[in-house]
């Protein structure tokens, strides 16, 4: 777990902290540093022994190696009442290599497969009947801010009516009034800066918090500003989870108390800046506060992350999912679009689902294409 999240960390505050993109060298290393992490996690989930040594962990990752060929393919992953806490970093698992070939970004886990990670609840969720509503919550200090109000507002107009957008919520009191109504709206997205607890006290969070402020403050002047207020940030976290909307902290907490996700069970759609601890445990948090409230799907970042990949991927994300996909196959177009050779960025493998990748809104496209054609 240190190593995914010391890994992204370093992507975020360092070479991406301003830009989307990096040359095709620096790409390439990142890539082979990134499939060193995957290959070792692979490793320590599906063993290593050859031959008569084998046992079912082997034969488990032969049969996945055998799949690679079916692109797209669904993986779920579900957790038993004993395992409640286990975390693990699905998305950037790749076959370990016996050469020294080149890293195929289209083999990490994330971009070879739509990958669900399930609780109980039922598979119906209300989310086909038009106009499909939306709540949209933002920190007017997370860079793009501006970006992302025109960005929805775009898409409300494309829509012809099909989509009602909310102004831009950035109080915890406007929020929560959406988050009550009934029925329910069909996607909530919160871009904002935010910080996911860990569910393993004294593993992660404090080195991690650590590093982060280290990293933070050795970077130039120019560089630095854009992380000055998760670097203010940094000096508030305790132990428990929040969204920060302007001068609102939404605790934990405060959300578990309401009473909200009425006769739909809405997607959720958490493009956060999450700092110091990754991979969120599926059992605690904010992920689990809107899963337990009723959330059919819930999509969340694993990392610090930079606001201007954060706008672009939304913008990525949002076309998919509007223009007709189901979550997880929007989520799996995103992820691929940004590994390609024109924009070489990671960071979609960053970005973890839960709930079940068949979720869509609607019937029928809402949209046009408009981030994502090409």
């Amino acid at each position: 777990m240190r190593k995914v999240r010391d890994f992204w960390t370093k992507l975020a505050i360092t070479n991406y902290s301003s830009r989307l993109t990096v040359t095709s060298t620096s790409f390439r290393n990142y890539l082979a540093e990134l499939a060193s992490i995957g290959g070792s996690a692979w490793s320590l989930l599906f063993g290593t022994r050859y031959a008569d040594q084998s046992g079912a962990s082997e034969t488990l990752g032969d049969l996945l190696t055998a799949m690679e060929d079916v692109e797209g393919s669904h993986v779920q992953i579900t957790y038993s009442d004993t395992a409640k806490h286990f975390v693990f970093p699905w998305s950037v698992l790749y076959p370990p290599m016996q050469d020294n070939s080149a890293v195929d970004p289209l083999r990490f886990w994330g971009a070879r497969y739509q990958i669900e990670q399930v609780s109980a609840g039922s598979k119906r969720d209300a989310l086909t009947d038009e106009p499909i509503n939306v709540v949209f919550a933002i920190d007017p200090n997370f860079k793009n801010s501006e970006d992302q109000k025109a960005l929805l507002a775009k898409y409300q107009k494309a829509s012809a009516g099909r989509l009602r957008i909310t102004e831009p919520l950035t109080d915890q009191d406007s929020l929560f009034k959406q988050l009550i109504q009934d029925p329910s709206a069909h996607l909530v997205y919160v871009y904002s800066h935010g910080f996911a607890a860990s569910q393993q006290p004294g593993i992660l969070r404090p080195d991690g918090v650590a590093q982060l402020k280290k990293l933070i403050e050795a970077l130039p002047d120019d560089s630095r500003e854009a992380f000055q207020v998760l670097l203010t940030l940094t000096t508030r976290m305790e132990d428990e989870s929040w969204i920060y909307l302007g001068g609102s902290e939404i605790k934990e907490s405060a959300l578990r108390v309401q009473k909200f996700f009425n006769k739909k069970r809405p997607i959720v759609f958490l493009n956060m800046c999450q700092s110091a601890d990754l991979i969120p445990s599926i059992s605690g948090g904010l992920v689990r506060v809107f899963l337990e409230h009723n959330a059919s799907a819930v999509i969340g970042t694993e990392s610090p992350m930079t606001g201007v990949f954060a706008n672009a991927f939304a913008e990525t994300f949002l076309d998919y999912l509007f223009g007709g996909d189901d979550i997880g196959t929007a989520l799996w177009k995103s992820r691929r679009r940004f590994l390609g050779a024109d924009l070489r960025n990671p960071f979609g493998l960053a970005y973890t689902l839960y709930g079940r990748a068949t979720t869509r809104l609607g019937t029928r496209p809402l949209v046009t294409s408009m981030a994502s054609s090409g």
